[in-house]
């Protein structure tokens, strides 16, 4: 089985210049976000808009920049990230029935030391 069909990242070795990785973001807005996160820190990259393919925004570093890459694409995805619980009440909620559950654990565990 190949893991290629299973990796989570957004960013992978070019097909054609293997010294270079392709960062893909869905909206323009991430990828102008990464590219001026690359300017500030100085890292040379090349970049494409397309509008008719799954991906938006397309950003190509040099391998020697790599690691310094994929932390400020790091920030970028953090940057754009939608919250996992998006009401807060709902957070709440959860949070009020994993403790009881937890709480109801440690409790059959005492009653069952006999």
């Amino acid at each position: 089985m190949k893991m290629t069909h299973f990796d989570l990242t957004n960013w992978r070795e070019h097909p054609t210049n293997k010294s270079y990785y392709i960062f893909f973001f869905k909206t323009i807005e991430e990828g102008k976000f990464f590219e001026n996160l690359l300017q500030e820190h100085k890292i040379n990259y090349e970049s494409l808009v397309s509008d008719d393919t799954r991906y938006s925004s397309y950003v190509a570093v040099h391998r020697h920049s790599l690691q310094q890459s994929i932390k400020l694409n790091n920030l970028t995805i953090g940057t754009f990230r939608k919250p996992f619980i998006p009401n807060r009440s709902i957070g709440y909620v959860f949070i009020a029935i994993s403790a009881f559950i937890i709480a109801l654990a440690i409790i059959g565990y005492f009653k069952n030391q006999v």
